[in-house]
């Protein structure tokens, strides 16, 4: 875990340079407009040669209503540019590839009546954790 602002790419000199890099970003985009989505994948992208991107995605319809959604609704957070597929994230920056997108329905509908209903109802309105490649 480091510290420090995921636009600005100081942070990325402290990490060792290696063959291979994977970043988390589990909480993050969501809060981004598609400016900073862009600037944020530009560095990741051009501070190391390749690596994998594993991000939390949400859909459009979750960005206009973040006031009322559980995470935020009691802050002063709101969320940022949502895409209904990770292939909208491409022509921000070239160099990633789109390796698998999986809906959080997939899983919440195991253990509940309450995600059983959503996967139905909002299918891929939920949440989704997209793997990207560079």
């Amino acid at each position: 875990m480091l510290e420090g602002s995921a636009l600005d790419g100081d942070w990325t000199r402290n990490l060792p340079k290696a063959e291979m890099t994977i970043v988390v970003m589990e909480g993050v985009l969501e809060y981004f407009s598609k400016q900073q989505v862009k600037t944020c994948l530009n560095m990741l992208c051009d501070n190391f040669e390749h690596g994998y991107l594993l991000a939390e995605l949400h859909h459009p319809f979750l960005a206009k209503n973040s006031k009322h959604h559980d995470a935020v609704k009691h802050t002063n957070a709101t969320f940022g540019w949502g895409t209904k597929s990770a292939e909208e994230y491409l022509p921000l920056e070239p160099r990633l590839k789109v390796i698998s997108e999986t809906s959080y329905d997939k899983e919440m509908k195991k253990y509940s009546i309450r995600g059983k209903l959503f996967a139905i109802i909002g299918k891929n309105i939920n949440n989704r954790l997209a793997v990207f490649k560079w």
